[in-house]
């Protein structure tokens, strides 16, 4: 089982496998206040869960009984609506707002990915930045709706849709540019290429249709992961490699440093850090890995690290988190030791 969002309400959507391998089956979730209840589509087999709102709305997508076509789902006080496509045989819900209006990719009927926006019953295609495919990233409670898109040239450029239209947010000169987060407010963050190799990266924030650099920091590279209502921007600062060895918070013209746990990675498993969620409140959440090599669940606030408690049957503990809300509600996972087998349990940390 996995965990993927959860809302102000604590109440949080989740998936759980079951069967063989090469036969399993993906059963999407909502669970409150205790209770677990089994999302379900008609005929499908494989649901998939994407994000929850604030009302209690879930969308993800669900496979056809045959398993030759895919669409967006909204779940909504029980009940299920397929969101349809652009066209093509799929569409793949990602995000949406307060006022259910839900963002994803599809195919077109000529077998393009576009991004689209449902609203009122309706799928609209965004379009493109003069490419051939567009995907979605996020949407605001204004409507706004941010993601990438390929160019005339080839490149792929971050894009601002609103209002009917999309702008490109731009780059380097003749390089790549990706958002990764939008508030309430509009304001913008992500990070472009600074090479044509594609690394390093540098944190960026766009604007008022301005591309404002943030920097690197001291490091090889820098991406901006996610920037609160408040305007505070998270920072995770890499490799060459590409792997997270420190992380940032931007806010009030300071830059806050969130340091690691004191250990390495393991061999293949990244860098020593991993951020994975900024609330309203300044509150990070991540994991790292200790001097013992365990790899531990934290809340970073104002300059100190908590370390949070584990449910881990194997040892080292393996469980991370994947969501935060601004009550400092925290979800994820650990694994449980059943009868000599290990499993992994969706948990909660309050």
């Amino acid at each position: 089982m996995i965990a993927y969002d959860i809302n102000e309400r604590g109440e949080l959507i989740g998936e759980a496998w079951e069967g063989p391998l090469g036969h399993q089956r993906s059963q999407g979730f909502v669970w409150r206040s205790g209770k677990m209840t089994l999302l379900s589509y008609p005929g499908s087999k494989w649901i998939d869960v994407a994000a929850i709102n604030a009302r209690g709305d879930v969308v993800g997508d669900a496979t056809s009984a045959g398993g030759k076509s895919q669409s967006s789902v909204l779940w909504r006080n029980g009940k299920s609506l397929a969101l349809g496509t652009l066209g093509g045989k799929t569409s793949n819900a990602v995000a949406l707002n307060e006022d259910a209006q839900v963002v994803g990719d599809s195919q077109t009927a000529d077998g393009k990915a576009h991004a689209f926006i449902w609203q009122n019953g309706t799928m609209s295609d965004l379009g493109t930045l003069g490419g051939d495919v567009a995907q979605v990233i996020g949407i605001n409670s204004r409507g706004q709706v941010i993601g990438t898109s390929s160019t005339a040239d080839g490149m792929t450029h971050a894009f601002l849709w609103q209002s009917g239209r999309m702008t490109d947010l731009g780059s380097l000169p003749g390089l790549d540019s990706t958002p990764r987060a939008i508030n309430d407010k509009g304001q913008i963050v992500g990070q472009t290429q600074t090479h044509p190799s594609g690394v390093p990266v540098d944190a960026v924030m766009w604007q008022n249709g301005k591309l404002v650099t943030l920097g690197r920091f001291g490091a090889d590279g820098a991406e901006a992961m996610a920037i609160n209502n408040r305007g505070h921007v998270l920072v995770a600062l890499t490799t060459r490699g590409g792997d997270t060895r420190a992380g940032v918070l931007l806010h009030a013209g300071r830059a806050m440093n969130i340091g690691t746990l004191g250990g390495p990675a393991p061999s293949g498993q990244g860098g020593p850090l991993a951020l994975v969620g900024l609330n309203d409140n300044d509150q990070v959440a991540g994991f790292g890995y200790t001097k013992s090599g365990r790899r531990r669940t934290f809340i970073w606030q104002n300059g100190h690290t908590t370390i949070l408690p584990t449910f881990d049957g194997v040892q080292p503990p393996w469980g991370a988190p994947t969501a935060l809300n601004n009550n400092a509600v925290l979800i994820g996972t650990s694994y449980v030791s059943h009868g000599g087998r290990n499993f992994q349990h969706v948990v909660v940390w309050r």
